[in-house]
């Protein structure tokens, strides 16, 4: 059992998604940016969030 990728797979993806979440959020190039997603925030409905996207990095090691 322990050998079957399925076992494991589901484990490993919860590790990857909470270890990418501690990555920090890709910085704000320039003001046109800014603007964007000032109005973008400004048109959505509530309960969504808008965010630069997280930043690349190691979520494995070993």
């Amino acid at each position: 059992m322990t050998h079957n990728l399925d076992f494991w797979l589901p484990n490993v993806n919860m590790v990857i998604e909470e270890r990418g979440k501690q990555l920090p959020r890709v910085e704000i190039e320039d003001h046109n940016q800014y603007e964007m997603i000032n109005n973008a925030k400004r048109n959505i409905p509530n309960g969504i969030n808008v965010f630069r996207p997280l930043m690349g990095g190691y979520v494995l090691e070993g």
